[in-house]
């Protein structure tokens, strides 16, 4: 378990909060997230929990009078070229892969080092036969295209792209949606050594729980927007939260009402 306490935040929120009109999907998320942590957003569906996300990457602009900083950089507010210096931090793994189905295997891995010409074609080749290994995938695997992977190979070619950069943030969205209860393991498993190799800060949502149990430090939950709990891992089966309680055990009785 990670010593939370004697790290900094290297996420941090305060009073963040995001209204389509009349509907409040954000309501003053406080939260600090600290360096080399895992921690899971948890929640039904509608609770906020992509929103979130994306005022945090940059995505969507949260209501006026949020605040987020990311390694001490006010994101919303700092500089721009401070901003995007912090944003370079970041990497993620989509829920879909969002894999370049024209392009070939070793090329999804390395597209920001080409793109951004830190590696040439020779150099993004040898790099990408040597990351899959680190994912479970033989080095040929390389030059095959997205069409000729299975569900499970995608998604770790998705992790090998995601920690090609060595980030120090990554954001994992629904990790295991659409795999068999053995590969969603395995991609759990993988999750934790590359994230724990980087030394990076991992922050995930998932409606998974047997996931949320392998992968996370800390675990929050969102509902109708607000952020309603917040404890480690082994909380989520202590915790006497009638709301944490129905979600986790999955409960059609309970204070979580189906929202029609």
């Amino acid at each position: 378990m990670t010593e939370i306490h004697t790290k900094k935040p290297i996420i941090r929120l305060k009073n963040v909060s995001k209204t389509f009109g009349s509907n409040h999907v954000l309501r003053d998320i406080t939260l600090d997230i600290y360096e080399g942590e895992s921690f899971l957003i948890i929640g039904g569906s509608g609770s906020g929990k992509s929103v979130l996300l994306k005022c945090i990457l940059g995505l969507m602009d949260p209501d006026a009078g949020s605040e987020i900083y990311i390694s001490g950089v006010d994101v919303i507010k700092g500089p721009k070229e401070d901003i995007r210096k912090a944003r370079q931090k970041i990497s993620m793994l989509f829920q879909g892969n969002a894999l370049f189905d024209s392009l070939p295997v070793w090329e999804n891995i390395c597209f920001l080092a080409l793109q951004t010409n830190k590696m040439t074609r020779t150099e993004a080749k040898k790099f990408a036969a040597k990351s899959l290994p680190t994912v479970g995938l033989n080095k040929e695997v390389a030059e095959l295209y997205p069409s000729e992977l299975s569900g499970g190979m995608l998604r770790r070619v998705a992790l090998a792209r995601a920690v090609a950069s060595s980030p120090e943030i990554i954001f994992f969205d629904e990790p295991t949606t659409g795999l068999d209860p053995i590969m969603g393991s395995v991609i759990d498993d993988l999750i934790r050594k590359n994230v724990q190799e980087l030394g990076a800060t991992a922050v995930s949502i998932t409606h998974d729980m047997n996931s949320a149990r392998r992968i996370a430090d800390r675990v929050g939950m969102l509902y109708l927007g607000k952020l309603i709990w917040i404890g480690t891992t082994k909380e989520l089966d202590t915790t006497d939260n009638p709301f944490v309680h129905q979600f986790i055990h999955g409960q059609s009785d309970g204070p979580i009402q189906l929202q029609v």
